[in-house]
């Protein structure tokens, strides 16, 4: 039986992470914080701690909605959150003071950006290794080990 080596630093998900607040700025624990996966549908629950913060760890890539609902509160809705390669995600949360019956849905919001490290992660396709202007070929830059057969590097 041949078993694959493992692959650190190959990680393909990201996080989402943020403060629940309210519009003085003080931190809103115990909201029901929901992540829905906008691709299949999937539905993540979790509640903001103590320190108002919450956090979603081990997602897929794609496009994420994310609903935070707190009693006294109206209820805040914010679609189309990407989640790309190793990347965490922060989106802090202002809630305003109403029924629960009512929704803040955001729309046009500024950019989310990534603060929590530097690492930076892309999708590379096979045949963009191949096209790269190398002369000593893929194989001098592909490590030799049991899963990087010739036959590997030649059916890519």
């Amino acid at each position: 039986m041949l078993l694959a080596p493992r692959l650190l630093g190959q990680i393909d998900m990201g996080r989402i992470v943020g403060t629940v607040m309210d519009q003085s700025g003080a931190v809103v624990p115990d909201a029901k914080v929901t992540l829905t996966d906008e691709g299949t549908g999937l539905v993540l629950e979790t509640a903001s701690g103590d320190s108002g913060m919450y956090i979603f760890t081990a997602l897929k890539l794609g496009t994420y909605g994310l609903a935070v609902e707190r009693t006294g509160f109206k209820k805040f809705v914010r679609a189309g959150l990407p989640v790309h390669v190793q990347q965490s995600l922060t989106v802090d949360i202002v809630l305003t003071p109403g029924e629960v019956m009512e929704t803040i849905k955001v729309t046009a919001a500024a950019p989310v950006l990534q603060v929590e490290n530097a690492a930076l992660g892309q999708i590379t396709s096979s045949r963009l290794l191949m096209d790269l202007p190398i002369q000593a070929g893929l194989s001098a830059i592909w490590p030799r080990s049991p899963w990087a057969s010739s036959r590997v590097l030649r059916d890519m």
